[in-house]
């Protein structure tokens, strides 16, 4: 309750202000009665202390030392007897109180001191339970829009209408999550949070500009933290400060859940790809299952794979494991391109959805991993070849191979996979003969329709990939062998060739590796 308001309550009217000079606005939290001369070591914050003057009647300067600490320490004012031990508030009591512009109150003569006390206390005290059961029921309204997992815009409109200031949500990038629907976006602050905090390490709520307050959600996992802005323009109690308080602590939670959630999702992810690791399903259930998580059969991919050297000789292998993998989502995150992590045979592999040249990236993400754990010795290998992700299992396969390069090298950069630089080799190759070439191998193919030719063109990839090997191919596939058997002699009647003859081979291989080649530089 501020001083003005408890002022204008009917029982205090009798109550003088000495002072004209005098801050009204100040919290009362407490009501103290001054007892000893040494009350200025227990004074706190919010406090309206009273007395009858009594140890300040031959002592004005221990009364102005009062007055003084009492401002510094956020008092609310001092209440003194009038006409008991002084008839008149010196002057420059008075002058020092205005220069402050701390209240100095003349408490009426023909009411007790404790009586006084016992009102104050009773008004306080009523208005701060009427405070506290409001925030309570705040509280429990703002919970269960949480446990209904309303969207955290609706629940910043909530928060925002209850505190009458605007909110905002924030990740560990300083990029807008969410706000109430009237607020007002400052891009200088978001400017701020996103270049000059550093997000990863607040721990503790920090004023911003002057005018907004930022406080650190709880969350199981730094990385996926995320960060409460409120707009403190019109907060001004302390019961609105407690209720922000509460809001955090209900944000938390909520915050905890999310991430949760996130790492539930990509468990689960993990777990789908190991499960096509290990057995056959068809294309048909590996596509629909992609499309459940926004992912395409035909998204264009290149994998990396990566490891820890120190911790194997420790035995904090997979802790050390763990807490890389977080720092690769983060890291991607950051850089908006999607991945899809992989557990699989005591080794971490990354499908990467891009086209780009991997190795920059791999580059700064071991600089930045390596700059958090400096106890880490990172190796990676990666394969810069791009595709499809039915194709997921050759881009693991080769990365993997990179991978045990770098370990076996102890290179602290990325690796690359080469097959013997076939591909470089090819690539020198003049663009108008290769593209001869292939229309000659392989035009009455290209000239099918665009289902059958794709069916026909993935099998023979994954056939020559496979060394020739049809079971393989049909697995990579996600089909039946005797549908890879049936699609293979297709392929030789309507090219008219007999695939058991080496020449034949040779040619075709030849072929479909240079229009990969061709495609992808296309």
């Amino acid at each position: 309750m501020k001083l003005n308001e408890l002022l204008e309550s009917p029982q205090f009217r009798k109550i003088k202000l000495a002072n004209q000079q005098a801050n009204l606005s100040t919290n009362v939290v407490t009501i103290g009665m001054m007892e000893a001369p040494d009350i200025i070591n227990y004074v706190v914050p919010g406090q309206l202390l009273v007395t009858t003057g009594y140890h300040f009647q031959n002592n004005i300067t221990g009364l102005k030392e009062l007055i003084t600490a009492m401002k510094q320490r956020g008092a609310a004012a001092i209440g003194i007897k009038e006409h008991r031990y002084f008839s008149k508030i010196p002057d420059d009591v008075i002058e020092l109180a205005d220069r402050l512009q701390f209240p100095i109150l003349l408490l009426p003569e023909s009411v007790g001191l404790s009586v006084i006390v016992r009102d104050l206390l009773h008004v306080v005290l009523e208005q701060q339970t009427d405070e506290l059961t409001k925030i309570m029921n705040d509280s429990l309204y703002i919970s269960k829009y949480i446990l209904a997992e309303r969207s955290d815009n609706e629940i910043l409109d909530h928060i925002s209408e209850m505190l009458r200031c605007d909110v905002f949500i924030i990740d560990t990038f300083g990029r807008l999550q969410a706000k109430n629907r009237t607020a007002t976006v400052n891009d200088e602050l978001l400017d701020y949070v996103a270049t000059k905090l550093e997000l990863l390490k607040l721990t503790e709520s920090q004023t911003l500009l002057e005018n907004y307050i930022i406080y650190p959600l709880k969350t199981v996992n730094k990385l996926t933290s995320r960060f409460v802005i409120f707009n403190l323009t019109g907060i001004h109690s302390s019961g609105q400060h407690l209720l922000i308080d509460n809001m955090v602590n209900l944000l938390s939670l909520e915050n905890m859940q999310v991430g949760i959630n996130i790492n539930d999702e990509r468990q689960r992810r993990s777990e789908f790809f190991e499960t096509l690791l290990s057995r056959n399903v068809s294309k048909e259930v590996f596509q629909s299952t992609l499309t459940f998580q926004d992912m395409d059969i035909n998204d264009h991919c290149r994998a990396f794979a990566i490891d820890e050297a120190n911790s194997i000789d420790t035995g904090n292998h997979q802790s050390s494991m763990h807490r890389i993998i977080d720092y690769v989502y983060w890291y991607f995150q950051k850089i908006k391109i999607p991945i899809i992590v992989i557990n699989w045979d005591f080794k971490i592999s990354v499908l990467v959805k891009t086209e780009v040249d991997l190795d920059p990236i791999l580059k700064d993400l071991a600089d930045f991993i390596v700059s958090n754990f400096t106890e880490f010795k990172i190796r990676i290998g990666f394969s810069n070849y791009t595709k499809q992700l039915f194709n997921f299992k050759k881009l693991m396969n080769e990365s993997n191979e990179a991978l045990d390069l770098a370990k076996n090298t102890h290179s602290s950069v990325p690796v690359k996979f080469k097959p013997d630089d076939v591909d470089d080799i090819l690539n020198l190759i003049p663009k108008n003969e290769v593209r001869m070439f292939i229309h000659n191998a392989l035009e009455p193919i290209l000239n099918l329709g665009t289902n059958e030719r794709q069916q026909l063109m993935e099998l023979l990839e994954q056939y020559f990939m496979e060394n020739q090997s049809l079971s393989k191919a049909a697995d990579n596939l996600f089909i039946h062998r005797n549908t890879a058997v049936y699609r293979l002699k297709k392929i030789e009647k309507v090219l008219e060739v007999n695939l058991k003859e080496p020449s034949v081979v040779e040619k075709l291989s030849l072929a479909i590796k240079l229009n990969a080649i061709n495609h992808h530089d296309a």
